[in-house]
């Protein structure tokens, strides 16, 4: 990202999310969105986006492509697609996650949730 040490994760889910921030070197704080069911709805309560104004982002969903990705490009300046990652075992894909580099957080009050 352009801005080191700048940058936040932001996920569609709270799975994934909680994957993210137990499994990243760091155990970064993981962000999650549009979470449509009552499991994760807390992180709602728990998260601030807001303090993350003017940063960038990485922004991840299951999926090969983003049913989300509309939603959340009123909050950023510039949205730009990284290749596919797939998690395969003994050949066999399990998942697969798009990846988002999402520049220059305009506030929550821009993501449609």
């Amino acid at each position: 990202m352009e801005k080191k040490n700048k940058t936040f994760i932001l996920c569609r889910g709270f799975a994934l999310a909680g994957y993210l921030s137990f499994y990243t070197p760091k155990q970064e704080e993981t962000y999650c969105l549009f979470q449509e069911t009552l499991q994760g709805q807390a992180y709602r309560y728990w998260q601030n986006l807001n303090a993350h104004k003017g940063e960038d982002a990485l922004y991840m969903e299951t999926g090969e492509k983003s049913a989300y990705l509309e939603r959340l490009r009123n909050a950023f300046i510039t949205i730009k697609k990284e290749p596919l990652f797939i998690i395969s075992k003994d050949g066999k894909i399990i998942k697969k996650i798009s990846i988002y580099r999402a520049y220059n957080f305009q506030g929550s009050e821009f993501i449609s949730d």
